[in-house]
């Protein structure tokens, strides 16, 4: 594990589902010896479509995106703030290992073309990601 966020991801999503998978497998196999090897196999068929599938539709085109946002995310990590509710900001500063990159209003950054605008077009671009074949 490289940092606590990936710690946090396969403990928190990864592990989680992959032992919901094997229960599955391990519960329509259970199936298939108690009540009859038939309907164990025709309970096994849409689990092997499920798996498929989601392969197909998490496939090489959606790490990419996720990484290019993930970078950009990480590029914008000290801009991190809590506003209170109804709170206005009137500022922002973006940094960039460490330093100021930018600062300025919203509307001034993301004329910029800058980390600000590249991460508000990432962001607004993942809200019509939808899971697809790729």
């Amino acid at each position: 594990m490289e940092t606590s966020g990936s710690a946090e991801t396969y403990l928190a999503h990864q592990l989680p589902d992959k032992a919901k998978a094997f229960a599955t497998i391990v519960g329509l196999l259970a199936l298939l010896l108690v009540f009859d090897w038939r309907l164990g196999l025709l309970s096994l068929i849409p689990v092997v479509l499920g798996f498929a599938t989601m392969t197909r539709m998490t496939g090489k085109g959606m790490q990419q995106k996720m990484t290019e946002y993930q970078n950009a995310l990480s590029d914008m990590s000290g801009e991190a703030v809590e506003y209170p509710e109804g709170c206005r900001a009137d500022k922002f500063v973006v940094l960039s290992e460490g330093c100021v990159a930018e600062e300025g209003t919203s509307d001034e950054l993301y004329c910029k073309d800058g980390i600000y605008s590249h991460m508000v077009m990432l962001q607004t671009e993942s809200q019509n990601w939808v899971l697809g074949y790729s």
